[in-house]
């Protein structure tokens, strides 16, 4: 899982440097991506946990609010320090730079797939429980 999160943050990180360029920071949108996308699989489990009424995921008042800014916090210093730190992101894009265009069009496959499985499980879950 580790090398699938490594390998959507170089093409995050390399889509947008050629669209805006080194100026606008791709490597921080980059780790932006990475941890939106570890958020959404962090909020599948933690609907699977309400539906099973072992957590309340949804209960008013401040906790939920503040358990989800501390997780996106703690999700995007873990995800910098791993990806960003002492210019790693230039040794991810080393790793992956020469790749033939088949094994990047299956891999970029693949992370589509996986987005929007990210996207549509938490959706699906939340619909099923409560509807």
């Amino acid at each position: 899982m580790r090398e699938f999160f490594q390998y959507f943050y170089y093409r995050v990180y390399t889509w947008q440097l050629n669209l805006w360029g080194e100026s606008r920071s791709p490597q921080t949108a980059a780790v932006y991506a990475v941890s939106t996308l570890m958020y959404f699989n962090l909020l599948t489990f933690g609907i699977l946990l309400d539906g099973m009424k072992i957590v309340n995921l949804f209960e008013e008042g401040p906790t939920p609010v503040l358990t989800i800014i501390i997780l996106s916090i703690l999700l995007y210093n873990v995800n910098s320090s791993w990806l960003k730190r002492n210019g790693r992101y230039k040794q991810i894009a080393k790793i992956y730079k020469n790749e033939s265009k088949s094994v990047r069009n299956k891999k970029l496959a693949l992370i589509w797939a996986y987005i929007c499985l990210s996207i549509i499980v938490p959706i699906v879950l939340i619909m099923l429980i409560w509807w």
